[in-house]
């Protein structure tokens, strides 16, 4: 828990998964469609006449006629509620990029917004170039194929939340990216990593691909993760309807680490801001495996929520007076601190908030719930 053009629409088997499918909706509309096309079946059959003449002549057929026609209306219907992403991959470990349009944003949040942190606004309007982003946060897997490939040496030590008892961060000198102090499949995001290993990690797959990848600046991040909404979570402003999208501190890692509720009561009784769990449950008490949870409207999953992401930005002080037009980080040369954003598995509901910055982050910092992804760029 830290205290610091768009693409067009077609339709492929897949386009539901990708964009979060959404069970009832779809039996929604079968039962409407069924019972629209019912209804106008049995309009057609008591005007008499060449209705029923044709009907008495093709009645073998009649079910499975209807049945191909409800079928072909309900597969456009979903056509035009789910249009499908566009990909790219630039080599085969190199990790599936979604192609997020350009256009104009607020970045920040208002000072009405709950929760909301002085160095979030005043909010400014940014214009930010279509980007090439990875679908889901970095996993153990794509970055042991770094790690082999270059043969880094990844030193031991990681900070980590302990038992839970305080709700301080422990360095544990043997924790690191293999053992983060929990346990983890190849399909969860690399955790204990600094903001050089995430940078290298960028460097690596660009000389894989021969093209350019990269950290995302903060502006980038933002734009990426409200996905063209202004409330407080890419879903809307309920807090406790995140465990459909996002993996946050909630009740299941309260059965993690049951301390937990301890140090939280001790935060409340301090009148620490926010200090509360998810009234939900994602059944992860730690990470989860990424790209488990609903995406948001540019397909991305995992921008809250999860483990924090570093970003390429140098940490300022203040708002975003810093920042040119374009939300492009400023070209500086080696930083003293960095940023991350977007919450993480252990982190209270006002933490995974879309406008939530932490403060200066040192570079070689390696915790247990933060990772990255990256990005592409690519040509209009």
């Amino acid at each position: 828990m830290l205290r610091r053009g768009k693409p067009t629409p077609t339709f492929s088997i897949d386009s539901n998964k990708r964009r979060g499918f959404n069970r009832e909706a779809m039996e929604n509309r079968m039962i409407n469609l069924t019972f629209g096309m019912r209804s106008l079946y049995r309009v057609w059959l008591s005007n008499g006449g060449l209705g029923a003449r044709m009907f008495r002549a093709t009645r073998p057929f009649a079910a499975p006629l209807w049945f191909l026609v409800a079928i072909a209306g309900f597969l456009t219907s979903q056509a035009e509620a789910a249009p499908a992403l566009r990909r790219i991959k630039g080599c085969a470990d190199c990790p599936s990029m979604v192609i997020v349009p350009g256009g104009h944003f607020l970045i920040g949040s208002p000072d009405t917004e709950p929760g909301r942190h002085k160095n979030e606004g005043p909010q400014r309007n940014l214009q930010i170039e279509s980007v090439a982003i990875s679908e889901t946060e970095i996993t153990r897997k794509q970055f042991s194929a770094f790690v082999r490939a270059t043969r880094r040496h990844i030193e031991p030590g990681c900070d980590t939340q302990g038992d839970g008892t305080d709700g301080n961060w422990d360095r544990v000198p043997s924790a690191s990216w293999l053992e983060p102090g929990f346990t983890q499949t190849d399909d969860h995001p690399v955790v204990c990593v600094t903001w050089q290993d995430a940078h290298d990690y960028a460097a690596w797959v660009a000389s894989r691909s021969h093209q350019r990848y990269r950290l995302l600046g903060e502006a980038e991040w933002e734009y990426a993760a409200r996905a063209g909404t202004s409330s407080a979570f890419f879903w809307g402003d309920e807090e406790d309807a995140a465990c459909s999208y996002a993996n946050g501190g909630d009740r299941s890692l309260l059965r993690a680490l049951p301390a937990w509720s301890t140090a939280i009561s001790k935060a409340q009784h301090d009148r620490e801001l926010g200090a509360r769990i998810l009234e939900c449950d994602d059944g992860a008490g730690f990470t989860r495996a990424a790209g488990q949870l609903r995406a948001n409207p540019f397909g991305l999953r995992d921008m809250t929520g999860n483990v924090w992401e570093w970003v390429e930005d140098c940490y300022e002080s203040g708002s975003y007076e810093h920042l040119s037009a374009d939300g492009q980080p400023p070209g500086k040369g080696d930083c003293k601190q960095h940023r991350a954003r977007g919450g993480s598995w252990d982190d209270y509901p006002i933490d995974l908030r879309s406008a939530r910055r932490t403060s200066g982050l040192d570079p070689s910092a390696r915790r247990n719930d933060t990772g990255f992804r990256i990005a592409r760029d690519v040509k209009p």
